[in-house]
């Protein structure tokens, strides 16, 4: 009897955890779909009311595909599926940044 009550348990175990995953992909659907529709409110031009930080440039925001095309016999595995990457504009320093000493 033991037996059979243990069997039913971690059945059941296996059962809620399975119901578990399904919710949370539906969760991360939803926030892919979040994702999407924010790239297209893409911080693109420099806002007028920043200063720049002194010896920085802004470099625009864009939209691109990133990954392999399909069909290419030299694409990496990690680089299908192509998808559409939104970055926001930034600063970023003109010249390197390094910890050497001087």
């Amino acid at each position: 009897m033991k037996q059979n009550f243990k069997i039913l348990l971690a059945f059941l175990i296996i059962l809620a955890s399975c119901k578990n995953k399904k919710q949370e992909s539906t969760e991360s659907t939803a926030s892919e779909k979040e994702t999407v529709k924010k790239e297209y409110e893409l911080i693109k031009e420099k806002p007028d009311s920043m200063l720049s930080p002194e010896g920085m440039v802004w470099v625009s925001g864009i939209n691109f595909t990133m990954g392999a095309q399909n069909g290419d016999p030299m694409a990496l595995p990690r680089e299908r599926p192509a998808h559409l990457v939104a970055v926001n504009g930034f600063f970023i320093d003109q010249t390197e940044v390094t910890n050497a000493f001087s």
